[in-house]
């Protein structure tokens, strides 16, 4: 579960429990590292994927959590291409990363096609996904990184609000509510190495 918790309430909304990590889960509740007593009848836990790589090893297509490819998505075996949740590419913002989210494979998809009819289009987009917690839509573009500066503009409690990620002054990612075209706007600012100024 990593260190987000997430409780739902069917009255009362979701309440989300940051950094802790469940210590143990019974029949009724789950316990957090931190002591708290969550009363539940159900627990899903996401506990990730580790990418299958067998086939591409056998071939002979370079593997490090992922099929390594260049920004053209293409493998070390020329005319050999991968996209998607198995492809790790460099990012010109991030370095090498391999993210799983089907926006991502989609737009990789099409890069890729492009290129595998001769169009030598470099990989350029920010990741970007969006994820919906009832009445809540959470939308991030970039690639943060733990070591991230986090900036505020807006105000959370209203559901209007962007935080901007940036690392050595530059931006790396933003995440927003209820602030779509901001978003959008950190996308492009994104894509181009631009500046970003939220509202």
């Amino acid at each position: 579960m990593g260190n987000l918790v997430r409780e739902t309430h069917e009255a009362h909304g979701v309440k989300f429990h940051f950094g802790r990590t469940p210590a143990a889960i019974h029949d009724r509740h789950v316990q957090l590292d931190d002591g708290t007593k969550l009363d539940c009848d159900l627990v899903v836990v996401g506990i990730g994927v580790r990418p299958n790589t067998h086939l591409a090893e056998q071939a002979g297509i370079a593997t490090d959590n992922g099929v390594l490819v260049n920004q053209f998505l293409e493998t070390n075996v020329p005319g050999i291409f991968a996209a998607g949740d198995i492809a790790r590419w460099p990012d010109p913002r991030a370095g090498r990363i391999r993210v799983e989210h089907w926006v991502v494979a989609q737009r990789q998809g099409q890069t890729g096609a492009r290129n595998i009819l001769g169009a030598r289009e470099p990989f350029r987009t920010p990741p970007f996904f969006w994820s919906n917690h009832f009445d809540l839509h959470i939308h991030y573009v970039g690639h943060g990184s733990g070591g991230d500066e986090a900036s505020l503009s807006g105000d959370l409690k209203a559901k209007d609000a962007s935080v901007i990620f940036s690392s050595d002054g530059k931006l790396s990612a933003v995440a927003s509510v209820g602030r779509d075209r901001e978003n959008l706007e950190a996308e492009v600012a994104l894509e181009r190495g631009e500046q970003f100024h939220a509202s």
